[in-house]
């Protein structure tokens, strides 16, 4: 009964553990893909005032 616990035990762990690196890839993909869209943004603005000024 005492392993039974312990392999229980082990199993929790290891499964916050994964939930844990899972979070934190999420966490890097957002801020990748909040930069990437922020960048895309600013230089599509950037083109539109030029080509007004342009025109």
């Amino acid at each position: 009964m005492n392993t039974e616990k312990d392999d229980r035990i082990i199993i929790e762990n290891l499964y916050v553990q994964q939930v844990q690196r899972t979070a934190k890839i999420d966490l890097w993909f957002n801020r990748i893909l909040g930069l990437l869209s922020f960048v895309t943004l600013t230089v599509m603005i950037i083109y539109f005032v030029i080509m007004l000024k342009v025109l």
